[in-house]
């Protein structure tokens, strides 16, 4: 089949639409569509930077490196899940990958990263054994995440690097150790957050280096309290824990918690 070429004035920007469903490429990128029935770590093998894999809804029973600079997108909170066998991490980041719109759920930890340019973007990170994200050298972006019922911390980063060392929009409840632990000797940024009833205390760091700002911390620490202070909470879903969702005066215009769509 001859597959029709655009000229769009210069022969360097020529590209190839192939409308079948199943990509779209240029000659800089291309967007993979998958299902459950296929593996996304063999097709992981054969992207190229740039590249997007788009997952279908359903389960996709594997763990998963992702590439540097290549995107992985579900097609929603509870809808893709990425489900690994309790060994290990579901899903190791590198260099500029991104995660979004999906759950990962049932590895020994559910997300690893070890580069300061990941990006973690609307993801539920749920029912691992071990912690929910795991930073072994420098913090990634995390935001817009629901980080809950897992066996020990929320966030465990155990870093040499920095990273962008700012947390925003997220739902950290119910994990089996701390919300965060953050063993850095920078500054961290934790904001419009809202934790609940984790096992141990929301936060733990190395000399005191969470920044803690406008977030909902239930039951309240003292040391928190005085900056993260919620006048007339009100509860948007009081039935799931983790869709929790409250808007605060202490930042108008502005809630706590992730926003999951």
């Amino acid at each position: 089949m001859n597959i029709p070429l655009f000229y769009t004035g210069d022969y360097m920007n020529i590209s190839k639409f192939v409308l079948l469903g199943v990509s779209v490429t240029s000659m800089y990128a291309s967007t993979i569509m998958l299902t459950p029935e296929q593996s996304i770590s063999e097709t992981m093998i054969k992207v190229r930077s740039g590249d997007t894999l788009s997952l279908a809804s359903g389960e996709f029973k594997e763990s998963i490196i992702v590439k540097d600079n290549v995107v992985l997108l579900g097609s929603g909170v509870g809808k893709t899940i990425i489900r690994g066998n309790g060994r290990g991490s579901v899903v190791t980041m590198n260099g500029s990958s991104v995660l979004q719109n999906c759950t990962v759920s049932g590895g020994q930890n559910g997300i690893q990263t070890q580069s300061e340019r990941a990006s973690i973007r609307n993801v539920e990170i749920t029912e691992n054994r071990g912690s929910g994200v795991l930073s072994l050298k420098a913090f990634p972006e995390i935001s817009n995440c629901i980080i809950s019922y897992n066996g020990g911390n929320g966030i465990q980063a155990a870093t040499i690097g920095g990273g962008s060392l700012i947390l925003d929009s997220l739902t950290i409840v119910e994990n089996g150790g701390f919300g965060i632990e953050w063993d850095g000797s920078v500054p961290v940024s934790v904001m419009h957050s809202l934790f609940y009833k984790n096992g141990l205390k929301a936060f733990k760091s190395k000399d005191n280096q969470i920044v803690a700002s406008d977030n909902v911390i239930f039951p309240e620490q003292k040391e928190y309290v005085a900056k993260n202070r919620t006048m007339k909470p009100e509860f948007k879903n009081d039935r799931d824990i983790k869709s929790l969702y409250i808007q605060t005066e202490s930042s108008p215009g502005k809630g706590c918690g992730a926003v999951i769509k």
